[in-house]
């Protein structure tokens, strides 16, 4: 069984966009850059979601705001920090293909 994703490659350091709990738009590329640092990559099930998480990071690190209220936490919106140094020609959306085999 092969089943296809889709991964943001950063074309300068050849990094894939890993999957991690900050979400993607606090990916550093340069930070992992030649330190043999692996990690699972984020795998987008359409080409077209791969593309809005690129257009995300562009933009910069985006953090949710919440405040506390008598129901619990609600929402209070996003703030957007600048990141002039990000550009788009530096991303690459790519095909990847897992394959599943199982033995017996």
């Amino acid at each position: 069984m092969t089943s296809t994703f889709w991964v943001i490659r950063h074309k300068p350091t050849g990094g894939i966009m890993p999957d991690f709990h900050r979400g993607t738009t606090h990916w550093l590329p340069l930070a992992w850059q030649g330190k043999g640092r692996t990690r699972i990559p984020k795998l987008f099930l359409s080409k077209r979601s791969a593309k809005c998480s690129a257009r995300w990071w562009v933009n910069g690190p985006t953090r949710a705001h919440y405040i506390n209220s008598e129901w619990g936490p609600e929402f209070d919106g996003t703030t957007t920090e600048s990141a002039p140094y990000r550009k788009m020609e530096d991303l690459e959306i790519l095909p990847a293909h897992l394959t599943i085999q199982f033995s017996e």
